[in-house]
């Protein structure tokens, strides 16, 4: 997330270092304990484990958004992070390469049943293609963000698939408090905690510092920008202490996670792949079971 906000020196190393993750041994010792540790409890002789893999985030061919800035809210950084094709490609290959390593892993698990004799099975299900159409950068060029993309943004709108908005709780306003950020140590320990909400909080008080404000003194608003699909105004604040509010904790816990229409043409997709045993595209041919209730 830091790496599409924010243009860091230590990103080109974050983004290889995630790469090598993603292909690590153990990546694939820890998937693979988490999905035996599921099958072995299972009681049905044939129990089902489906697996979703992730969807690409971004239109990686357009031009038109190379210059654009994907967060919301008018922070006056100087490193604000572009989102060029190239690093469109990057997060889109790293997010491939986790799709295929997952499947990876479950059809050598599946193979391990097999020779078991073993009727349980996991079974990969492909989400990417839920969100044609509906990544960043996709559509004609724009000065704005459309807020159908299927990817929350920090504090963006939720939509049902009939284009009405979801309800969701008035949590209040949006504070970011980077009290008890220690600038030197808070990336190492954000990324050693797998932690979004302290890495976001982190590279706010880096950027400040660096732009050479006081992180010391801060209780700043900040509106969204023009035509983000952010609904409020956020404050960045140093309370000398962090205390979690649920606006700010929401705010950048759903970032980049997929919206609730997405989700329900993601469970209609395992509910097509259940009924027939094989590719969701089969499910409407003739003879089939029928079309899943979503």
């Amino acid at each position: 997330m830091k790496c599409i906000f924010w243009e860091d020196k230590a990103c080109a190393g974050e983004l290889e270092r995630t790469m090598s993750r993603i292909s690590s041994t153990d990546l694939k010792a820890n998937l693979t304990t988490s999905y035996t540790q599921i099958m072995n409890v299972a009681t049905v002789p044939d129990f089902k484990l489906y697996v979703t893999g992730y969807g690409r985030f971004f239109n990686e061919h357009a031009d038109w958004c190379s210059d654009l800035n994907l967060f919301p809210h008018k922070i006056p950084f100087w490193y604000r992070a572009k989102l060029t094709r190239e690093l469109r490609q990057k997060c889109n290959d790293m997010t491939v390469k986790l799709n295929e390593r997952i499947e990876e892993i479950v059809n050598d698990l599946n193979m391990q049943y097999v020779r078991a004799g073993s009727a349980k099975r996991i079974i990969f299900v492909d989400t990417d293609p839920v969100y044609e159409n509906y990544r960043w950068c996709d559509g004609m060029k724009r000065d704005t963000w459309r807020d159908d993309t299927y990817f929350f943004n920090i504090k963006s709108n939720d939509y049902k698939g009939d284009g009405t908005l979801v309800a969701q709780p008035n949590t209040g306003p949006i504070v970011i408090d980077i009290g008890g950020i220690d600038i030197r140590t808070c990336m190492d320990d954000a990324d050693a905690a797998d932690d979004d909400g302290l890495m976001l909080r982190c590279v706010i008080a880096r950027q400040w510092a660096d732009s050479g404000n006081d992180v010391a003194q801060l209780n700043v608003p900040f509106p969204p920008e023009e035509g983000s699909a952010s609904r409020d105004t956020l404050t960045v604040i140093n309370s000398g202490k962090f205390t979690p509010t649920p606006a700010s904790t929401d705010a950048y816990a759903k970032a980049f996670h997929p919206k609730t229409y997405p989700l329900a043409k993601i469970a209609s997709r395992i509910y097509q792949q259940w009924l027939t045993g094989h590719s969701p595209g089969l499910i409407n041919q003739p003879g089939s079971p029928g079309s899943p209730p979503f």
